[in-house]
């Protein structure tokens, strides 16, 4: 059930939060298929367009065999309203993150066959342009047979809007972990009271007032919230109503709809999320992480905020002369130095191949100036410990947030990899005999690289 009030009078006080993202369990695939769930996709900006399981590419009617399509490829699909409605969700926050559209195909041989697109933006950059969102394509069973509706992770419920009195279907109350109907709300006041998480409760969805005051704007609405199960534990479901009779002034005199559990597909927008951040090489996180999370960083309660740009000098000669599973155990070797070897609270992040940033909330310059020289101490007894091992040496660069006037997490990073870069220029001679050298020995045969700059090593 979503926005509902006893009277259109105290209406703004029963709201419903659009949410960002909902928490779920994982279900076996039967399970979702109970559910109504047809279709995963996946959206992604660069480069631009949607990764479909078989089962979503059968809804829209897609021939071929592949895993990726363009915005090209699926764009005669759907009507232009369609497109227009999940660019606007993908290219800014107007509405929130949470996708919830109709998205009945033009063509193909599901030809007007009612779905719906569900779904969320989960990773956006600094400008809030949606990078990647993922979701169901799933067929819309909403019908006006409402409580023949009797999937135990669906119920439906019938408003009075003159009474205030609310029906819950069997199936509704079992979901919520009740026996009986008469163990839960019999009026909206109770239900929203009781049941209603009171972050949904303390606002509203503009779209669903102007459809309960009005018929200009269609009969017919879908939301996210939040119930509370007996249990004290909330759950997220969809909400689907309809205004099936209004006054003779247009305001709704009852609604009807189901409010269906989401809890089945959270799965996998919790391993899409996860995936989307995580850099699958290393296990560390990757830069789709920092664009989501860089204002996170940048509160006061994290400062003083430093970082330190990290890079492998000789990714790119050991490729070449070892191969890349031999390149991939050195990044392996730099991931683990970098988490471990840092005391202090810190995130580290594998921003491209070779090049890594550790985040050090509450971490003044001094001390990363200290941490900086553990980790050149460290790397320096590793190479006399260990000779054997491919030699791992990283040149460091580090900035304070706030060392500078008008200063942002940005700036620091752009700082910290300048003088990065500088101290590598520094040590450029010396780290190239060291590689050769090591490279020699190992290979039993002299190395001359084809190309002695220095962007052959880096």
């Amino acid at each position: 059930m979503c926005e509902m009030g006893g009277t259109l009078n105290n209406i703004n006080a029963v709201g419903i939060q659009i949410s960002k993202q909902v928490p779920g369990i994982k279900a076996s695939q039967n399970a979702l298929n109970q559910a109504g769930i047809q279709g995963f996709w996946i959206y992604r900006h660069d480069p631009e367009g949607f990764i479909v399981d078989k089962a979503c590419a059968n809804l829209v009617g897609l021939d071929e065999n592949k895993t990726f399509y363009t915005i090209d490829d699926l764009f005669p699909l759907h009507h232009p309203e369609f497109w227009a409605d999940f660019m606007r969700c993908i290219k800014s926050r107007e509405k929130g993150d949470l996708i919830l559209l109709d998205a009945t195909p033009k063509e193909g041989p599901n030809k007007d066959l009612p779905l719906s697109a569900i779904g969320s933006v989960i990773v956006r950059n600094d400008k809030d342009i949606g990078l990647y969102a993922c979701g169901y394509l799933t067929r819309n069973s909403f019908s006006g047979d409402l409580f023949s509706h009797n999937i135990g992770s669906s119920g439906t419920w019938d408003w009075d809007g003159v009474t205030g009195a609310v029906r819950f279907s069997a199936s509704y109350v079992s979901m919520l972990g009740y026996k009986d109907s008469a163990d839960i709300a019999t009026t909206v006041e109770q239900w929203a009271e009781e049941i209603v998480h009171p972050e949904d409760r303390a606002s509203t969805a503009y779209e669903q007032f102007q459809i309960l005051a009005s018929p200009d704007k269609g009969d017919y609405f879908e939301c996210c919230i939040r119930l509370k199960r007996k249990d004290g534990q909330y759950l997220w479901t969809l909400g689907r109503g309809l205004v099936t009779a209004r006054d003779q002034d247009g305001r709704a005199i009852r609604l009807v709809g189901t409010n269906t559990d989401l809890s089945l597909v959270q799965h996998n927008f919790d391993d899409v999320r996860e995936k989307l951040f995580t850099d699958t090489l290393t296990g560390l996180y990757n830069r789709e992480y920092l664009q989501a999370h860089i204002n996170e960083f940048e509160k006061d309660g994290r400062k003083p905020l430093s970082v330190i740009f990290a890079d492998i000098t000789g990714l790119k000669a050991i490729n070449d002369n070892l191969g890349h599973s031999s390149g991939d155990i050195l990044l392996k070797s730099a991931s683990y130095a970098l988490l471990t070897a840092v005391q202090k609270e810190h995130e580290v992040i594998r921003l491209s191949g070779d090049k890594f940033l550790i985040l050090l909330p509450r971490c003044s310059d001094v001390q990363c100036s200290m941490i900086v020289r553990s980790l050149q101490v460290i790397l320096q007894q590793r190479l006399t410990r260990d000779p054997h091992s491919i030699p791992l040496l990283i040149g460091f660069g580090q900035a304070t947030v706030d060392e500078v006037e008008n200063d942002s997490l940005s700036a620091a990073i752009k700082r910290a990899d300048e003088r990065m870069q500088k101290v590598k220029d520094e040590n450029y001679e010396a780290n190239y005999q060291i590689l050769k050298q090591w490279l020699e020995n190992n290979l039993g045969k002299e190395v001359e690289f084809s190309d002695k700059r220095r962007v052959t090593l880096d």
